[in-house]
């Protein structure tokens, strides 16, 4: 996991993923290193409406920038609104609450 980005980037947290030894098509320490990553406020808004690396978007007359924002980078590279607000996470999800979790298992199933 890393959040050490600066600048418009610095509201971004990438993951690690690795599936069955598959090599990663960017160098390590990349701004693309991490395919899976959650994305907020403006980091959010610049994948979704500005960045044309992102081939699927939310459309961004319904894009809601108070929640969290999930992108994978695969086959197709995309944007995808949570149903969790940032200020959800802030107050703590409780640990029954599985909507964050089921939303990037279900982001990791559709791109692979």
């Amino acid at each position: 996991m890393s959040a050490r980005y600066a600048g418009t980037y610095q509201w971004t947290v990438g993951f690690d993923v690795r599936d069955d030894g598959e090599k990663m098509s960017v160098p390590p320490g990349s701004l693309f290193e991490h395919k899976l990553r959650l994305k907020f406020g403006p980091s959010a808004w610049l994948a979704n409406e500005k960045d044309p690396k992102w081939e699927r978007t939310v459309d961004p007359g319904v894009a809601n920038y108070s929640r969290l924002f999930l992108t994978r980078w695969a086959k197709v590279k995309e944007v995808r609104q949570s149903d969790v607000s940032l200020q959800q996470v802030l107050d703590g999800l409780a640990s029954r609450d599985l909507r964050l979790h089921n939303e990037i298992l279900q982001l990791l199933r559709d791109s692979d």
